[in-house]
Parts: structure tokens; C-alpha cells; sequence
């Protein structure tokens, strides 16, 4: 070990009470891994919580503004709703079938038909078709075309009746933000209580494992040697 002799070092009266310190200092060093492991888990566990809650409210908040601003558009552009609904509406109780409905949607949309081209899909198996309505509310560049927003309707109620049905929806998304909040917030205190109890027990963890005595010896580590039970 010569090669060492400068190296910074601790000096012991035996090589017994060497290697002691070491595996002491091995073990105390393990206890602190599980202890800072725990503390960690429990910081993480607090941290999921947050964005959990938050990402529950994000998304109820995003059905809100969807719903909202469907009824806005629908409200916006009624005549031409209604006009639409009265086309489809007229087709179907003429007998038309849904094939040649689609069809005739096509055609009126190549002949660039101004309600034939508000049309974007029809989902005449839950009573609804899809109309691409222009946002002219937040129409900002007007060198360009107005944004387009796809919006849903019942073929069954009027544009003012669907307007009315997305604004209830809109409401009751509300309220349930509300009380999702609410519950949130119980569950979130209940949490930080538990994460908070969970983090001062590790660190009591770590705080004793800094003042843990040198482990107990053996009653056999007193002697050099001594003859075994099997010689």
C-alpha cells in the first residue's frame, strides 16, 4: 500500500476494528438510502396529488369552454343552423335514405352551397349531424379565413333548443367543477396530513441512524483464536 501512503487516512490499533467501523458505516449508510428512498416516495406521492387534482379541474374546464362556445356559435349562426337542420330534416321525411342524403350533401357541397358547405358530417344514427361553423368572434387576421369550429347538433331540436342543451351542459360541467374542487381539497389535506407524517417518520429515521452506536460485538471477537465444537 505504499503507493497510498500520502493519501488521505484514518489509523486504527487493530484491522478488527477497522473492518467494525466499516460495516457500521456500511449499514448506517443503507438505513439512510431507505430512509431518504421513503422520504422521496412520499414527496412523490404528494407531488401526484397535485397534478392529479389539477388535471381533473383542467380537463372540466376544457369541457366547459368547449360547450360554451359551441352554444355561442350555434346561437351566432341560428338561421343558417336552422336552414340546415330544415334541409336534412326535409330530406329524410321526404324518404330519402341515408345513403342518397350523403350523396346529395356532396353535390350541394360541389355546387358550393352555402348551407351544403356548413355540413361537415352527418351522424343521422344518433339523430345528429356535424356543422363546421365560422368563429367570427375571434376572427383576428381578417387577410385569412375565419377560424373553424365543428360543432355537434340534434337534428330533432331547433338551433336555439341545442344552443339551450349545450349551455345546460355547460352548467352542470360547472357544478360538477365545483365539486370536484371541493372533494379535491378534502382529499388533498387528508393526503399532505399522511405525506406529512410519512416524511417526519423518515426523517426521525435518519436522524437516529446518525447517532447509532458502533454495533455490539461478539463474545468471540475478544479472542485471536480459539478450537471450535468440531476441532
Amino acid at each position: 500500500l505504499i503507493q497510498h501512503k500520502n493519501q488521505p487516512h484514518l489509523t486504527y490499533s487493530t484491522f478488527a476494528t477497522a473492518t467494525d467501523e466499516f460495516f457500521s458505516n456500511l449499514s448506517s449508510q443503507k438505513a439512510a438510502a431507505r430512509a431518504d428512498a421513503a422520504e422521496s416516495a412520499a414527496r412523490e406521492r404528494l407531488a401526484k396529488i397535485h397534478a392529479d387534482q389539477a388535471r381533473r379541474v383542467d380537463g372540466l374546464v376544457r369541457e366547459q369552454d368547449k360547450f360554451r362556445d359551441a352554444a355561442r356559435l350555434v346561437e351566432l349562426h341560428a338561421d343558417d343552423v336552422d336552414r340546415a337542420l330544415g334541409v336534412i330534416n326535409g330530406a329524410l321525411q321526404s324518404g330519402m335514405d341515408w345513403d342518397q342524403l350523403e350523396q346529395l350533401v356532396t353535390v350541394e357541397q360541389g355546387n358550393e352551397n352555402p348551407i351544403a358547405l356548413l355540413i361537415h358530417k352527418l351522424v343521422l344514427d344518433k339523430d345528429e349531424i356535424m356543422l363546421a361553423l365560422p368563429d367570427i368572434d375571434n376572427w383576428e387576421d381578417e387577410s385569412e379565413a375565419p377560424p373553424i369550429v365543428i360543432v355537434t347538433v340534434n337534428i330533432k331540436e331547433s338551433a336555439h333548443g341545442n344552443a339551450r342543451a349545450k349551455y345546460a351542459v355547460y352548467r352542470a360541467s360547472k357544478e360538477k367543477e365545483r365539486k370536484t374542487i371541493e372533494a379535491s381539497e378534502t382529499a388533498l389535506k387528508a393526503a399532505e396530513a399522511k405525506a406529512k407524517q410519512q416524511l417526519a417518520e423518515a426523517q426521525k429515521r435518519k436522524a437516529r441512524i446518525q447517532v447509532l452506536p458502533q454495533r455490539k460485538s461478539y463474545w468471540f471477537e475478544k479472542f485471536a483464536w480459539f478450537i471450535t465444537s468440531d476441532n
